[in-house]
């Protein structure tokens, strides 16, 4: 079976720094747990994954509870690992050399055989320009087939989630679309009324609107305050002022 390769992609939250410090979050420990769970999330041997290392001067806080995981978008290319106390989060980015190393049969499964044998992969290429911050519309970009050993494993394709993000650097057309180049919008401004929903997928639902006490990303889990009671809360951003009770 092919193997599975992740990509680490960072969001720097505040208890989280870049130093040549050598204390903190001990990172093979970090790295074994995300194998861990994604293996057993995705019926693979931990074996039959790979990870790029996380960068020895990225400074993680030690953990002092157990870290939580979950897949914040649709097509589960991305791991969220969170932090509790104290707070911290990173972004991990899955990729699939092949739609066969997860049992797709989307545009990656079609793709044609590359000249060296190997299947190419769809991955996005700019068509029209993007300034730093742009929200990134699929009608700005188009898929390309690619030699993934010449894209390399960070290139996004067309199994990629879009949705509600930006572009981060200057990106100009003919530009394949890698991780770091993109990053979540924020959808949710400190001080902002939104609507939180509980209880979704859990046979009830109940609405409330609620004070964000912190600026938040498409799927970062952000704290919330109840105007009436004054209680602290917490949500996971899913849109524009809108979160999800955690």
């Amino acid at each position: 079976m092919s193997q599975l390769f992740i990509l680490i992609a960072l969001w720097i939250t505040p208890h989280v720094s870049w130093s040549s410090d050598a204390s903190g979050m001990p990172k093979g420990a970090l790295e074994s747990g995300v194998m861990a769970w994604v293996a057993k999330q995705q019926g693979l041997d931990v074996a039959q994954i790979s990870m790029i290392p996380i960068d020895h001067r990225l400074n993680l806080k030690n953990c002092e509870s157990d870290l939580k995981y979950s897949f914040p978008f649709n097509n589960n290319e991305t791991v969220k690992v969170v932090c509790p106390q104290p707070s911290w989060q990173i972004f991990v980015r899955l990729i699939f050399p092949n739609a066969g190393a997860r049992g797709g049969t989307g545009a990656n499964a079609q793709a044609g055989p590359a000249s060296n044998g190997r299947s190419n992969r769809q991955v996005w290429v700019v068509e029209r320009h993007l300034s730093p911050g742009s929200v990134v519309q699929k009608s700005q970009l188009t898929l390309v087939e690619r030699d993934p050993q010449t894209v390399g494993p960070a290139a996004l394709d067309a199994q990629t989630e879009l949705s509600f993000m930006e572009a981060v650097r200057d990106l100009t057309p003919g530009t394949i679309i890698r991780q770091h180049d993109l990053r979540p919008m924020i959808l949710v401004k400190r001080g902002q009324m939104v609507q939180m929903t509980l209880g979704q997928g859990q046979g009830f639902q109940i609405a409330a609107r609620v004070e964000a006490m912190q600026d938040g990303r498409f799927g970062e889990q952000i704290k919330l305050k109840n105007p009436e009671s004054g209680r602290i809360l917490n949500g996971v951003v899913k849109g524009p002022g809108t979160v999800t009770g955690s």
